[in-house]
């Protein structure tokens, strides 16, 4: 197990529970303005917070990077569950990784990867990646994130093999959303944007082997209207 810290500026409380090396629980409270946080997870059974003790950062201009990297194939082999509250903050989740920023991909990666975060201010930048699938092990994985605010950017990307889904939930103006599920089959897309006045854009991409479905709920008050791109493959 690899878990790697790096803080700055700000009031935190970090609880380890490192018995053993295939449970690695962290559960963060912090409190304050730019603080850089990394954590890297090496291991099985990776949780960052819980249903019932969810992690919380309460603050602005602060970066916190996440990668969980699952070296078996355990039943549940990847948790964050995170509550932010700021303005400008740039929230990175990676679960078996994949894009830019949470550089590339863990290839020996298995499914069953969860994450649910919720944001509450604005101009806040959020991008969530999970990886699927690898050597016949193919468990589902979900992603909830629900933001209310403005000028909220959201990029959420799922990966690989196997069953896939998306709940991307926000409130507010001005908000740009890029949801991608890439490759094999099992995609489900549920997105729901509260307007009040503000534009946003949105770009949903299934990249399909088959099945794909999504769902769109949106209220847009704008004279120009706003931009909404659908691409299934």
């Amino acid at each position: 197990m690899t878990i790697n810290l790096a803080l700055r500026l700000a009031t935190i409380l970090i609880s380890l529970n490192l018995g053993t090396s295939f449970a690695n629980e962290i559960y963060i409270t912090s409190i304050g303005d730019n603080l850089d946080l990394e954590i890297i997870q090496d291991g099985e059974n990776n949780a960052i917070g819980s249903s019932t003790n969810t992690s919380t950062n309460n603050g602005d201009t602060n970066k916190l990077f996440i990668k969980q990297k699952n070296t078996g194939h355990a039943a549940a082999s990847g948790t964050i569950e995170f509550g932010i509250t700021g303005d400008n903050n740039n929230i990175e989740l990676g679960q078996g990784f994949t894009g830019t920023g949470l550089t590339g991909t863990d290839t020996t990666e298995s499914g069953a990867k969860f994450t649910e975060l919720n944001v509450t201010g604005d101009s806040n930048n959020v991008h969530v990646g999970q990886r699927n699938g690898s050597m016949g092990y193919y468990a589902p994985h979900t992603a909830l994130i629900d933001i209310t605010g403005n000028s909220n950017s959201v990029d959420a990307e799922q990966t690989n093999d196997g069953v896939k889904s998306v709940d991307i939930d926000l409130s507010g103006n001005g908000h740009s959303v890029i949801s991608r599920q890439i490759n094999d089959g099992r995609h489900t897309s549920t997105i729901d944007l509260s307007n009040g006045g503000g534009a946003y854009s949105l770009s949903v991409t299934q990249n399909s082997t088959t099945p794909q479905t999504y769902s769109l709920t949106g209220t847009c008050y704008t004279a120009n209207g706003c931009a909404v791109t659908v691409n299934q493959q």
